[in-house]
C-alpha cells in the first residue's frame, strides 16, 4: 500500500477508535447521570454536540498534521528535483567546454597546418561576435556564431598539402577542390549535433551576395545571415593583416574595397554595420 494511502488509513483508524470509545464512555455515564442525579435529557443532546467538537479538533489536527508531512515530502522532492536539475546543468556546462576546447583546438590545428594564416580563425572569431552582437543578434545564438567561425575551413584539412601549401598558381582543377573545402566541412562536422546551428557560417561564407560565389551561387538573403556576418569579417581580416606572399593593407584601404563590393560579394547593410561599428571603436 502506498505510503499517502497508509497515512489516511491511519486518520480514519484513529477517528474510528475515539469515536467508538466515546459511545461506549459516554453513553453509561450519561445514563448513571440521568437516573441517579436526574440530569435532563437533553444530557444526550450536548454530549453529541461535544462529540462533533472534540471529533472536529481531533479531524482537523490529523489532517493538519498530514497535510503539513506531505508539503514537507513536496518540499523535499522538489529540492532533490533541483539538485539533480542542478547536477545535469554542470554536466551539460562541462561536456559543452570540453567540446569548444575541442573546436577550438581543431582551428589550432588547422592553422598549424597552414601557417600563413596564424591566429586567423581567433580574430575573424571575435570580430564576428562584436559584430553580431552590434547587429543585434540575440545572445542565445553567439555561440554558434562562435563556434561556425572557428570552424569556417574545417574543411581544408580534407585538402592534399600539395594544394594548400604549394607555391605560385593554382591550376583550375586545384582551384575546384579548394572551392570544395566548404562542403568538406560541412561533411565533417553536419552529423554532429550541437554543431548543426553553425554549419551555416562554415557552408556559405564563400558565398557572394550577386550569386557568382560557391559552392551554391546563393544570392542574397538567400545566404544565411551569419554567413553574411562572417563574410564581410573574413576579408577583412585577410586584407589588413600580413601573409606570406603580401603585406597587409591598411585599414581606410580595405574600407573601401569592402564599400566597393557592397551589393556585389557583400550584403550592403552588413558593410554599413561593420564599418560603423569600427568606427565607433576608433580602428578605421
Amino acid at each position: 500500500m502506498p505510503q499517502s494511502l497508509q497515512r489516511i488509513f491511519r486518520v480514519v483508524i484513529l477517528y474510528l477508535v475515539f469515536a467508538a470509545l466515546w459511545v461506549s464512555l459516554t453513553d453509561p455515564l450519561a445514563y448513571f447521570l440521568e437516573t441517579a442525579y436526574g440530569w435532563p435529557k437533553e444530557i444526550e443532546t450536548f454530549k453529541a454536540a461535544l462529540f462533533v467538537l472534540i471529533s472536529g479538533v481531533m479531524l482537523f489536527t490529523l489532517l493538519y498534521r498530514e497535510l503539513k508531512r506531505r508539503e514537507e515530502d513536496y518540499q523535499q522532492h522538489l529540492m532533490e528535483n533541483q539538485r539533480l536539475l542542478d547536477q545535469v546543468s554542470a554536466k551539460n556546462a562541462e561536456l559543452l567546454d570540453a567540446y569548444d576546447r575541442t573546436i577550438f583546438g581543431w582551428s589550432r590545428v588547422l592553422e598549424m597546418r597552414n601557417r600563413e594564416v596564424k591566429d586567423h580563425s581567433r580574430r575573424v572569431t571575435e570580430m564576428a561576435l562584436r559584430l553580431a552582437r552590434y547587429m543585434g543578434v540575440p545572445e542565445a545564438d553567439l555561440i554558434h556564431i562562435r563556434r561556425g567561425a572557428l570552424l569556417h575551413d574545417i574543411g581544408k584539412m580534407a585538402i592534399p598539402d600539395s594544394i594548400i601549401l604549394k607555391d605560385g598558381d593554382l591550376s583550375e582543377e586545384e582551384r575546384a577542390i579548394i572551392r570544395r573545402h566548404p562542403l568538406f566541412g560541412f561533411e565533417m562536422v553536419s552529423e554532429i549535433e550541437f554543431l548543426r546551428p553553425a554549419v551555416d557560417v562554415m557552408l556559405c561564407h564563400h558565398e557572394r551576395w550577386d550569386g557568382t560565389g560557391y559552392p551554391f551561387g546563393l544570392t542574397g538573403t538567400q545566404i544565411p545571415l551569419y554567413a553574411r556576418i562572417f563574410s564581410v569579417v573574413d576579408v577583412w581580416d585577410a586584407l589588413c593583416f600580413d601573409r606570406v606572399y603580401r603585406k597587409g593593407d591598411p585599414p581606410e584601404v580595405t574600407a573601401d574595397y569592402l564599400r566597393s563590393q557592397a551589393g556585389e560579394q557583400f550584403d550592403p547593410q552588413v558593410v554599413d554595420a561593420f564599418l560603423e561599428m569600427l568606427e565607433k571603436e576608433g580602428k578605421n
